[in-house]
């Protein structure tokens, strides 16, 4: 209740309110049935705000029970009644927890329309900026990611925000918009700041934050990640999941067991880097079995998660040789993919497109060529589309794409030389656009300018094989002719 008087609600809120802390859900929803709180909310007008309460409470309830759709109805019917920042803010998370950007981004609005204060502004703010990233909707989450570096750097300046908690949200929501804009290193610095608040409250025998303290370090993890840090990675990592474990062993929270089983994921990319690809696969099918843990409802709703998990499986037994098992893997994460995109394809095509490329170099090893290049085509006829609208989230994924269709190419029995040179140097030219900033970039460019190295070594190597035979056919011919 968050410290709220319960005096000061309905009686029909009141009964129910009962019944939950006593641990009886079904009862508690039993008093807020629907016909109850429409002959409530038929008896006076002025009380709109404890109505509002009694939707809220009721949608609530409805999560613990699975019952998504109709907790949906509730949250919106009592910002219907009532508007304010804070059930505004709730609802739009609500919404984002479902993936329903379109709600999320209507709520999340009234939020920053209702917001008060400056930390209620900069937190509506962080939230619908990223909500509009998501959504690709690229040019005002620009705008409103201004706002809020500037609405940030203000209240830092003048010391305006007086609760440590606020502060540490704020930073760690800062760090998360750097971070989707390929700024690691700006990124690291609010994650950074952010962990240490949170460490400071945690000290004072406040156990509440640590879960914050468990994604902030899964921040900086993916983030080291990112920049080829991978011992610190490593190390950020298994802070995250020692923390997780302890906190989903004593309650098993949705949020908190979805954390560990991406925490399990992230690791597992990591140690997939480190070549250490038994211990990634373990990681990768570890992150699934605890993702099942949660309620079938749940899977449903973020059945994303479980096609990435498949992905990155898929990719590690690619690299392990076990390619039958890794096709499978990554058909499944196709199939859950692609039914995301038809329903929502500006935000899961870009998916699509990466397990595309995955099964392009599955194929590849499979010897079948043909299906790689069709995977690859698809692949890159996406990424394309979406590097138009935002050069930095998609281009380097495209490079990528590029750089693993031009190796086709190379290949004894699909070679192709005019392909080859045109993937490789469509990769480098973007690689080298990138490499004074991604280190992801700088490190793939180098790759790239190596394999065209190579190929332009043996290609003279071979030309000067055939010009020598070629002489050596025609000198044959002048003796014979003599």
């Amino acid at each position: 209740m968050n410290g709220k008087d319960i005096n000061d609600t309905s009686s029909l809120f009141q009964q129910a309110f009962n019944y939950f802390i006593e641990g009886d859900v079904d009862a508690a929803l039993s008093v807020l049935e629907e016909t109850k709180i429409k002959e409530e909310e038929k008896k006076d007008n002025k009380n709109s705000k404890q109505y509002a309460e009694i939707r809220i409470l009721k949608a609530r309830l409805l999560i613990i029970k699975n019952k998504f759709e109709e907790a949906g109805r509730n949250y919106e019917r009592a910002l219907e009644i009532q508007k304010d920042w804070k059930s505004s803010l709730e609802v739009g998370s609500y919404f984002k927890f479902l993936q329903d950007l379109s709600k999320t981004e209507y709520y999340y609005r009234i939020s920053l329309n209702k917001a008060e204060t400056d930390y209620e502004k900069i937190t509506s703010l962080n939230e619908l900026a990223s909500a509009l990233y998501a959504n690709n909707k690229f040019k005002e989450c620009d705008k409103l990611f201004n706002q809020a570096i500037q609405l940030n750097k203000f209240l830092k300046e003048n010391d305006l925000i007086t609760g440590l908690p606020e502060l540490g949200s704020v930073l760690n929501n800062m760090g998360v918009l750097w971070y989707v804009k390929n700024e690691f290193y700006k990124a690291e610095e609010y994650f950074k700041d952010a962990l240490e608040i949170f460490k400071r409250i945690v000290k004072k025998k406040n156990q509440n934050y640590l879960p914050q303290i468990a994604r902030i370090t899964h921040n900086l993890g993916t983030i080291s990640m990112s920049n080829q840090s991978y011992q610190k990675a490593k190390s950020f990592y298994e802070e995250s999941l020692k923390i997780t474990e302890k906190l989903v062993e004593l309650k098993p929270a949705i949020f908190l067991i979805e954390l560990l089983a991406e925490t399990q994921n992230n690791f597992g990319v990591l140690e997939k880097e480190n070549k250490k690809f038994v211990k990634a696969e373990e990681l990768f099918l570890k992150s699934i079995n605890t993702f099942k843990k949660l309620s079938i409802n749940i899977q449903e709703v973020h059945k994303s998660f479980l096609a990435g998990f498949f992905q990155n499986l898929g990719v590690v037994q690619t690299l392990k040789g076990k390619l039958e098992e890794a096709e499978k893997s990554l058909q499944e994460s196709h199939r859950i993919y692609f039914l995301l995109a038809e329903s929502n394809p500006k935000v899961h095509l870009p998916d699509l497109a990466n397990v595309l490329h995955d099964m392009g170099i599955n194929y590849t090893e499979k010897k079948n060529f043909s299906k790689a290049e069709n995977s690859y085509e698809e692949s890159i006829k996406i990424k394309q589309k979406f590097a138009e609208l935002n050069p930095k989230k998609f281009e380097i994924t495209l490079a990528k794409t590029y750089f693993s269709f031009s190796r086709l190419y190379w290949i004894k029995d699909f070679s192709n030389e005019q392909s080859f040179q045109k993937y490789i140097l469509k990769s480098i030219e973007i690689f080298e656009k990138y490499a004074n900033k991604n280190p992801e970039a700088k490190k793939w460019g180098a790759v790239a300018k190596n394999v065209l190295a190579k190929w332009k070594k043996e290609w003279l190597e071979n030309f000067d094989k055939v010009i020598d035979e070629t002489f050596d056919e025609y000198d044959e011919v002048f003796k014979a002719l003599a």
